[in-house]
């Protein structure tokens, strides 16, 4: 057996057992020795019971911390099995102490353990604490059990897959861990003072303490790091190899078309548009991330570099995760580009059933739209720029797949004399919009592969947005204040988190329930303003 055996045929494993590991990406052995354990149970920091029974310990337990786990030495005074009324469950009783106090712990539906754990037998136990409503008093519930102080890997399980079947087979497979190469360099790990790959992947299976699980665990997560920065920096490197069209820079081209917008530009505007144009210059891939929030003029920006690229004769595609946002940006585009005789066109799936209109759409300088964009039955010819707004709505694949297989190579007439020689690695430029608010530090790892320019001012004369809380208590106050904005004209929005019940959400932020599209629209019409006029916007209306 090596590291790339198959798990089925590791000893009490079999094709069965094996289909069920898939599902937790487990297929070989070093997978098995890579699957590292969620949360570990600590029985080394004993607690003695005098100690749960103060006061202090009590409101630490059964306050904000009664998740935490409490760990005590013990040894069973008596131990029995009782019945509930209807007999639907087996109730498993014990007494135990240490040579503080002693207290009560159950187990449900577990009767064996009456004959296991017999009297006088002394244990280990780790569980929570709570309170017995009806004698009052402290008691442990469901713990698990050990006979001997240490720390147990915990590992996320699966239908038929426990923890402990699955430390039972690292366990079986540890004498391997020898075979895995250490791949970073001697001298990152000791400048970093990283524990060795092999010592830590036992280390984490089969801790000695908890210090040890902290070194390791900084090893896996400086691994983690490294290789996802090193991906982004290969990632980098191959665009860079690559090809794209130096475009010409017309000075008096882009003063004609500042002048010509019905607005001035911020600071903010300008130095980013300016970054752009240098990339657009060059015959290098841009790859360029856009941060800004909503309002502060991203999509002028965009508008700068797609002008650039229409002027030198190449065409623009802009592709934006909703029929929405698609429409919204075809509009804005349609006005500014009209008055320099560009034309754009939109291509959304409700555009494309329009055979009339799709060729014309398709011609157009600068094609705006959804994931129809991906779906074209022709490529797009002489595409010089991809634009996508909110990127992180898009897969890897669906981005790429817009720069690259839907593209048709320009005529080389065209960029001959900007010093461009067309071959089989040509890309178009990449600019990609986003108005998540992403911190310095971290848009420099999440997003390394990238170039990233923030504009960071809002436009003049925008109202000053107010924010506030407000407590279920005060909820009338703002339906009133709806009211009152209603009757000189002024619109809401009210933002949903589903739209229907039957959309699912991990998110557990919250315990209330999380109100839907439909159902609010509807309960705020009943019940709060039957009055006025209410209508639903959600991604999964029709165009119309």
């Amino acid at each position: 057996m090596d590291l790339k055996t198959k798990v089925q045929f590791i000893k009490g494993v079999g094709p069965k057992i094996a289909e069920k590991l898939d599902k937790l990406g487990v297929k070989t052995v070093q997978d098995l020795l890579f699957y590292f354990p969620r949360a570990y149970l600590d029985y080394t920091k004993i607690t003695k019971i005098g100690d749960l029974e103060s006061s202090d310990i009590r409101t630490r337990t059964l306050g904000e911390d009664q998740n935490q786990n409490i760990t005590i030495k013990v040894k069973i005074i008596n131990i029995a099995n009782r019945s509930t009324r209807r007999r639907k469950f087996t109730i498993t009783e014990a007494m135990v102490a240490d040579e503080s106090s002693s207290i009560k712990v159950v187990w449900f539906n577990q009767p064996y353990l009456a004959k296991m754990l017999s009297a006088s037998r002394e244990l280990i136990l780790n569980g929570k604490i709570s309170f017995d409503r009806f004698s009052g008093q402290l008691q442990m519930e469901s713990p698990t059990r050990t006979n001997y102080p240490r720390i147990v890997a915990v590992y996320s399980e699966t239908v038929g897959i426990s923890s402990g079947f699955i430390s039972r087979l690292i366990s079986n497979s540890k004498f391997l861990i020898p075979n895995i190469n250490e791949y970073l360099p001697e001298e990152m790990i000791r400048k970093n003072n990283l524990m060795g790959i092999q010592q830590a992947i036992l280390t984490l299976h089969q801790p000695d303490n908890s210090a040890s699980i902290k070194k390791a665990r900084e090893r896996m997560a400086f691994d983690e790091l490294f290789l996802f920065l090193l991906q982004k920096q290969l990632l980098k490197n191959d665009i860079q190899l690559q090809q794209a069209p130096a475009m010409k820079i017309d000075q008096n081209f882009l003063q004609k078309f500042v002048a010509s917008l019905p607005f001035e530009l911020t600071a903010a505007q300008k130095k980013v548009s300016w970054k752009i144009i240098q990339d657009l210059a060059k015959n290098k891939p841009m790859n360029r991330l856009l941060n800004g929030d909503v309002g502060s003029g991203k999509t002028i920006v965009a508008a700068f570099a797609a002008a650039v690229a229409v002027k030198n004769g190449f065409r623009v595609a802009l592709m934006a995760p909703t029929e929405i946002l698609a429409n919204q940006h075809y509009k804005t585009l349609s006005k500014i580009f009209k008055l320099h005789g560009a034309s754009v066109g939109l291509v959304t799936a409700a555009e494309t059933k329009k055979l009339s209109a799709i060729s014309r759409q398709l011609s157009a300088d600068i094609l705006v739209g959804t994931q129809a964009l991906l779906h074209l039955k022709e490529p797009i010819g002489d595409l010089g720029l991809v634009i996508i707004d909110e990127q992180h709505r898009f897969g890897v694949s669906q981005r790429e797949a817009l720069i690259n297989s839907k593209f048709q190579g320009p005529d080389p007439k065209k960029i001959t004399a900007n010093n461009y020689q067309p071959t089989a690695n040509f890309r178009p430029h990449y600019l990609s919009m986003t108005a998540t608010p992403i911190p310095r530090t971290m848009s420099l790892v999440v997003f390394a592969n990238l170039d990233v320019s923030v504009i960071d001012e809002m436009p003049k004369n925008r109202k000053k947005i107010i924010t506030k809380v407000i407590s279920p208590a005060a909820r009338q106050k703002a339906y009133d204040f709806v009211e009152a904005e209603a009757k000189v004209g002024h619109q809401t929005f009210v933002i949903c988190p589903l739209i229907e019940d039957k959309e699912t959400i991990k998110s557990n932020l919250f315990d209330e329930d999380k109100k839907t599209v439909v159902k609010e629209a509807e309960r705020l019409q009943r019940e709060v303003f039957p009055n006025l006029r209410i209508a639903m916007l959600h991604g999964k209306l029709k165009s119309q």
